[in-house]
């Protein structure tokens, strides 16, 4: 938005909210609006508008919404399906059971891609004993996932003048940084924290 239609968005907030703007000096008027604006900056008047208005209409404690809950209310109508680290987890299962894991790590989701690593992850998961990779893996991989998308889902959250990096990065990790850094062993990066494949019998 520009600072002109952020004027648009303080005046819905200002005609909703009458007690909590009365006596407020230009100043206090001012900085309030460069604050919004720079911080939806990137974001289009109407969608913004879209989130305040529900917001106002499910407020029942008379505050206006603050920036942080005007953001979730724009990330969830961008992101209406998100994924759960359930829904990744039984992607991954059956990614592994698969004879082609190059072929099975190509169709998983980007972020699921991104959690697992790459295709060596998936054949040597596939050659694991059956109970620790429904129990360690699975726990640990989901806990990862949750983590990572709860993560990417505040970047996503920031104007880009805000996100890390240079030129303001969105924050998207590696793929071993979900399983919390990386590893290397015969040449090639693991995810630690992620058990590894031991020699065992197929499921």
């Amino acid at each position: 938005m520009t600072i002109q239609q952020t004027g648009a968005v303080m005046d819905v907030l200002t005609v909703a909210y009458p007690q909590f703007y009365r006596g407020k000096d230009q100043r206090e008027r001012q900085n309030a609006l460069k604050l919004w604006a720079e911080m939806f900056s990137e974001d289009p008047l109407e969608l913004v508008l879209a989130a305040v208005k529900r917001l106002i209409a499910t407020d029942t404690k008379g505050y206006p919404p603050p920036i942080g809950a005007v953001k979730e209310q724009i990330w969830q109508v961008q992101h209406p399906q998100q994924m759960t680290e359930q829904e990744a987890w039984r992607l991954v299962a059956k990614a592994v059971n698969t004879a082609d894991a190059e072929r099975s790590f190509a169709a998983l989701p980007p972020e699921v891609q991104q959690a697992v690593g790459s295709p060596v992850q998936l054949a040597e998961w596939g050659r694991m004993e059956e109970t620790a990779f429904q129990s360690v893996v699975a726990s640990n991989f989901q806990r990862a996932f949750r983590s990572r998308s709860q993560q990417q889902r505040e970047q996503d959250k920031l104007p880009n003048s805000l996100r890390p990096g240079p030129q303001g990065r969105t924050g998207r990790e590696g793929p071993t940084a979900i399983a919390g850094g990386g590893g290397k062993r015969g040449g090639r990066e693991i995810a630690p924290g992620l058990p590894q494949a031991r020699d065992r019998m197929p499921r």
